[in-house]
């Protein structure tokens, strides 16, 4: 295995990173490396939600271009002359232009590859060349130089003291047992590094835990006999069950309150408070904490998963993307003083405003009263970037310079025709000839233009006679032949109300997991087999519940790629099966290979 590495995000959902530090230093790794962005919507992701992200999707302009960059350099002779001070001519060079050190001595005892690889590894039975500072050789030892300290055996430790066994706070007789004790205050050697020390901390390794403060780190029910304990088994934790007192942050909004908020955060659906590091929504799924502060909160009608979804998507809050209205907060885009946050209100401002209401004759919001009360058209569909709605009475925005107005009619810009009575009548562009593609609530594509119930039951769709997306029902082809497709989108069981649900399928989140390829997800990006893991998901699913998404540290090349089971690389490698592990200095007998920090492969423990 190489000992250079890439940081792939992988997902057993929601969002929990570790930090991967530097590479060996041996040769240009540029084009092996993944970089693992940030958690939110990436730049060249398609952006869904109610309007698509597609070219034949609604609120999608058909053709797009990109034009050429360039840049500039100095090539003049100050920037392409070496120093020759520093130049030997006879030497040898590392490929990253060092001088050659030769082989390791013949008292190193460390892996080969770990001499001359930018690091300094210490306890290696000789000094690292890489050491430019005081370091140590004898196995075992440590020194606050050192990027790398391995035990007498050769295997990975941290560069730190051996923890004194007088700060075991637990039963002394539980020290030296064959069951991993957590929160004890140092770590219980049977956890084999998989375990925990904080006082009512939780991983999956612990057979007992210690510590607990029922009421004030975990509820009150939870008395540290079980791993799991009842705010996770009975069903109140929304968000990923990794995330549960697992030492990576107060997570706020998931239900209960976090044990790592040390009795601070809350637990209410996108709640704030100055704990938090980390905010979600009811389902558990990554809410922008900013958002969350300025009490931006109206996703949904009262908070209740399954009503009609408002267009308040967190991730339109200060995004530079216009003035959201009505949604519990002020959205930054709106500027200095102006826009509104109570449900229905409107300003001069707003670019999109919403009614918290499913009802059509709720409050207007954005929408004129003629579209609402005098044509019956839904106000969420006035200018929001879902396609052109014709018959409301007045132009939807979303037509540009087409579409028509009175109920009933019909126009070739029409995406979306409206009787004025509340119900649909066929555009111009409708093509497909089965009766029931227009008259049930199924999903049909590539009828030439939207099929309404694709919209009404937040689906997205495409139009082209023999297109196919993840969330189609039936698709129509260029015979208008109709037969069932797509579908792949499936429905995890957590909870009343999914996070793979149609609504988030082009939401602005990556969701893998969920059975198809999320738009959201970058090219290359993502994976949809339950439980799977791969670079850029920021919602991850096992096909029932939220799992945390984490991070693969070690090379690219050796993640699921059956060359065995690679172990401590921060998340777990499909090759160990159920067994492996993921921690740093982790062991389990299924591992074939571990590794350290720097993803270099070592001996396992």
């Amino acid at each position: 295995m190489g000992v250079g590495h890439s940081r792939w995000l992988v997902g057993l959902a929601c969002v929990c990173v570790l930090t991967a530090c530097g590479d060996d230093g041996g040769g240009d790794d540029a084009d092996d490396t993944i970089g693992a962005g940030d958690a939110g919507p990436r730049a060249g992701r398609g952006s869904g939600g109610r309007g698509g992200s597609g070219g034949d999707e609604p609120g999608e302009p058909r053709d797009s271009g990109a034009g050429d960059g360039g840049s500039e350099s100095d090539s003049g002779m100050d920037g392409s002359i070496p120093d020759p001070f520093e130049y030997d001519a006879n030497g040898d060079y590392t490929d990253d232009g060092t001088p050659d050190a030769g082989p390791a001595p013949d008292d190193w005892s460390c892996p080969e590859a770990l001499w001359q690889d930018g690091h300094c590894d210490c306890s290696c039975g000789a000094t690292d060349v890489d050491c430019a500072a005081f370091s140590c050789t004898e196995p075992g030892c440590v020194a606050a130089t050192c990027d790398a300290c391995f035990s007498a055996s050769g295997t990975w430790k941290p560069c730190t003291l051996a923890p004194d066994p007088d700060d075991w706070s637990c039963d002394p007789s539980e020290l030296g047992d064959a069951q991993c004790d957590c929160g004890c205050g140092i770590p219980d050697p049977a956890c084999l590094g998989r375990g925990c020390v904080e006082p009512g901390c939780r991983k999956l390794a612990c057979d007992t835990r210690h510590g607990c403060a029922p009421g004030t780190l975990t509820d009150g029910a939870d008395n540290c006999t079980s791993v799991n304990p009842s705010t996770l088994t009975g069903g109140n934790w929304k968000c990923a069950w990794d995330h549960y007192g697992s030492g990576d942050g107060c997570h706020c909004g998931c239900g209960a309150k976090d044990p790592d908020c040390d009795g601070l955060g809350c637990s209410a659906a996108r709640c704030f408070d100055s704990a938090c590091s980390a905010c979600n929504d009811e389902l558990g799924r990554p809410y922008p904490c900013a958002a969350a502060e300025a009490g931006w909160d109206h996703d949904l009608q009262d908070g209740v998963a399954g009503n009609q979804y408002a267009q308040c998507n967190g991730l339109r809050f200060g995004a530079g993307d216009g003035c959201d209205c009505g949604c519990g907060g002020i959205d930054p885009d709106c500027g200095a003083g102006e826009g509104c946050d109570e449900e229905g209100c409107t300003d001069d401002a707003c670019d999109r405003c919403t009614d918290g209401s499913s009802a059509p004759f709720g409050p207007t919001g954005c929408a004129p009263e003629t579209w609402v009360v005098t044509h019956q058209c839904n106000a969420d569909n006035y200018g929001t970037g879902d396609g052109c709605d014709c018959g409301c009475g007045v132009p939807d925005p979303d037509c540009g310079a087409g579409g028509c107005t009175g109920a009933g009619c019909q126009d070739a810009a029409c995406d979306v025709c409206n009787d004025g009575a509340g119900f649909y009548v066929q555009c111009p562009g409708w093509v497909c000839t089965a009766p029931e593609a227009m008259t049930t609530s199924s999903c049909d594509c590539g009828c030439g233009v939207i099929d309404p119930a694709c919209r009404d039951f937040q689906r997205q769709s495409c139009t082209e006679p023999g297109c196919e997306i993840a969330l189609c029902d039936f698709c129509n082809d260029e015979d208008h032949d109709r037969a069932a497709c797509g579908g792949e989108w499936t429905t995890d069981t957590g909870g009343t109300s999914s996070a793979c649900s149609p609504e988030h399928y082009g939401d602005g989140l990556c969701d893998c997991g969920c059975g198809a390829a999320d738009p959201d997800c970058a090219a290359d990006e993502g994976c949809v087999d339950r439980g799977c893991v791969a670079l850029g998901c920021d919602v991850c699913h096992d096909g029932n519940l939220l799992a945390a998404c984490r991070e693969w540290t070690c090379d690219a090349a050796a993640f699921g790629s059956d060359d065995g089971c690679d172990c401590s690389c921060g998340a777990r490698d499909p090759d160990c099966g159920i067994g492996g592990c993921e921690e740093l200095g982790c062991s389990d007998a299924a591992c074939d290979t571990c590794h350290d920090p720097f993803g270099r492969a070592v001996p396992c423990p």
